[in-house]
């Protein structure tokens, strides 16, 4: 029978903040992951990214996808797979092939709701699966049943209350810079929050419902381990996950929903190129040295975490950088058609045009801001920040773990 845990995270955000705050956190995470990791193939690939309606049943009831029905929900829809077969658990990798060592996420947003299922392509999707169900809401872990659980399904819930403040030093994934402790935003003057207390007096405060259900019945007679470990595996990472969410305020309180859909699209083209070319470069050669990877001592562990723990995120780093590059080359031109006088009518047609054109093949100059979407998604300038992204050089390889998901089944 699956497991059903309700996770309640308090975050001192208000509800629009933190739809900025999670879309960024996730696409740092992404990238790090991908450009830090060990290469052969391995990383994010974001397959899909694109809205989706399904309120009139549109979309059918269950995804082939997943197995799993699909949310009468509107919104944004996501298909993407995580590649670690190297750090998949030993007992998983002694079953399994590599190839099929790759999760599978489908994730329907249709903030503040959100339902994402975890699956594998080689297991049966009715004996292996991970469905998050999330609710946003204002206030301290104020409401009981968010998400509308029936009588059976309360009768095996699993309350867990994280407090991000309540960071675990001694975690792989532990960062300084992301601790709430110790953090304080330059643009809020929030922050340095006080563990266990500052949800009492925190404004704006709001909490992330995550309902988590998952179900191991494929690794019988091992699947309560395995259920156990990824519940466990959840905590940690959303434990960190929604501090790192708050702690990087400072980097996405200037940037709008359309700012995020921008870096998305970006993103998406240079992970899928980015594991396809560690992919080729890799290969099966490097699945066989990663197999004979020695057991590390005490000692080589303490400086193996110490070395992760300095690990930047420098493909993330420039992919900012080219953003903001695009955005201030374009209130220079902005500036400039102001001071030459340009009438309103002609900045509101120009921007209609831009706009239209963020759906097209063509190469378009922006005169707004907000329109900066086509100056970055039409297929000269992807090619150019291409260019540009093959100057990064890659941080060393490590085996970071991979999203905690599986790192802690690991350990078992």
């Amino acid at each position: 029978m699956p497991q059903l845990v309700e996770f309640r995270i308090p975050v001192p955000l208000s509800i629009d903040e933190f739809e900025r705050a999670w879309l960024f956190m996730c696409l740092e995470a992404s990238c790090f992951e991908t450009s830090n990791g060990v290469g052969g193939g391995e990383g994010v690939v974001v397959l899909k990214n694109e809205p989706y309606d399904n309120t009139q049943g549109q979309m059918g009831e269950i995804s082939e996808l997943s197995g799993q029905p699909i949310p009468r929900t509107k919104g944004q829809y996501t298909h993407k797979e995580y590649r670690f077969a190297s750090r998949a658990p030993s007992f998983i990798r002694a079953v399994l092939p590599t190839k099929s060592l790759i999760l599978v996420e489908e994730s329907f947003n249709a903030y503040p709701m959100c339902t994402t299922f975890l699956t594998n392509a080689w297991l049966s999707k009715n004996k292996f699966y991970v469905k998050v169900t999330t609710r946003f809401a204002k206030g301290n872990c104020t409401e009981e049943n968010i998400i509308g659980l029936s009588k059976k399904q309360l009768k095996t819930r699993r309350i867990i209350n994280i407090d991000l403040a309540n960071q675990d030093k001694n975690h792989d994934d532990y960062r300084e810079k992301n601790d709430p402790t110790l953090f304080s935003s330059t643009t809020t003057s929030r922050g340095q929050l006080v563990v266990g207390e500052w949800m009492k007096t925190s404004d704006p405060v709001m909490t992330a419902y995550k309902v988590v259900e998952v179900c191991c019945a494929s690794f019988w007679p091992a699947g309560g381990k395995a259920e156990n470990s990824i519940i466990n595996a959840q905590e940690d990472s959303f434990a960190y996950t929604h501090a790192s969410a708050f702690t990087t305020i400072d980097s996405w309180i200037g940037l709008t929903m359309k700012d995020i859909r921008i870096l998305e699209a970006l993103l998406q083209e240079i992970l899928e190129n980015e594991v396809t070319s560690t992919s080729a470069e890799g290969g099966e050669e490097d699945n066989k040295k990663k197999k004979k990877k020695k057991r590390l001592s005490k000692s080589e562990k303490a400086l193996e975490k110490e070395r992760k723990r300095s690990l930047g995120n420098p493909l993330f780093d420039k992919i900012m950088q080219i953003f903001y590059e695009n955005k201030t080359n374009e209130n220079d031109v902005l500036g400039k058609e102001e001071s030459s006088g340009e009438t309103k009518k002609t900045n509101s047609d120009a921007t209609a045009t831009a706009a239209a054109a963020t759906t097209t093949t063509t190469t378009t100059t922006t005169t707004s801001t907000s329109t900066v979407a086509a100056t970055i998604t039409t297929t000269d300038e992807k090619q150019q920040i291409g260019t540009k992204l093959t100057e990064v050089v890659p941080a060393a390889p490590s085996t970071s773990p991979i999203p905690m998901l599986t790192s802690e089944l690991n350990n078992q």
